[in-house]
């Protein structure tokens, strides 16, 4: 009869285990020449000389289509230009693309990276957005101007933290010279005045019931991530593809 004795200290033993490979090995493609099918082509800030980044048309395909397609009917031979973009910037987006963490001065650079991302649907402007708001200084004098760049680049996070510095200083921002710019936008004057109501209503009620409009931004996006579904656009968007 064969018998087995069993090693105790062998249940409570965490043994490695190492991580899945496959993104050190995606990185190990970033920016290789030789692999690479795609170039693209940028100029410096005083144009007086171009910067070339290489690139691979399947992982655009993936994981940004926008570039991709910028990119048809092209080789590395025949270079794509990207205009407004500063190169460090883009070879950045390039990077987080490529599954990188991103190296950046978020808070000089921040807004750069929300316009380059915007435009090319890299999903890189969220994280762009949450720097920008965290060093976002907000007067009375540029609230609007930031509400209004947050509806154009459809940045909810920015555009909430606007309304509430607005709800704050209500009194002060109406009677600024800027606020007749919002009056033109329906969509911002709407949510400014679903917010008040909001904050009246919460005020008045000791109820732990939240509506769609008090609902943080951050935790929207938190829900959504958990569930694995796209956590980028308004708050509308955003809440409608929870409760879908």
């Amino acid at each position: 009869e064969l018998r087995m004795k069993l090693d105790e200290s062998n249940k409570s033993r965490v043994n490695f285990i190492p991580e899945n490979p496959f993104g050190k090995h995606m990185l190990k493609l970033f920016l290789d020449a030789e692999s690479a099918d795609m170039l693209f082509e940028l100029s410096n800030d005083d144009h007086s000389s171009k910067v070339q980044y290489h690139a691979h048309r399947l992982v655009l395909e993936a994981c940004a289509p926008d570039l991709a397609r910028l990119c048809e009917g092209c080789d590395k031979s025949t270079p794509v230009a990207i205009p407004d973009v500063d190169p460090p910037v883009f070879l950045q987006l390039l990077k987080y693309v490529y599954g990188g963490k991103v190296t950046a001065d978020w808070a000089r650079d921040a807004k750069k990276f929300i316009d380059a991302a915007d435009k090319y649907d890299v999903g890189l402007k969220i994280e762009a957005e949450a720097w920008y708001v965290t060093y976002c200084n907000f007067t009375v004098d540029n609230v609007i101007e930031e509400l209004l760049y947050a509806d154009a680049k459809n940045c909810p996070l920015l555009r909430e933290a606007a309304i509430d510095f607005i709800l704050k200083n209500t009194m002060e921002v109406i009677q600024s010279d800027s606020f007749e710019n919002i009056l033109m936008t329906k969509t911002i004057t709407k949510e400014i005045m679903l917010a008040m109501a909001s904050a009246e209503q919460g005020n008045n009620d000791s109820s732990d019931k939240k509506t769609d409009e008090s609902v943080a931004i951050n935790d929207l996006r938190m829900a959504l991530y958990e569930k694995g579904l796209d956590i980028d656009g308004s708050r509308e968007v955003l809440t409608s593809r929870l409760e879908n």
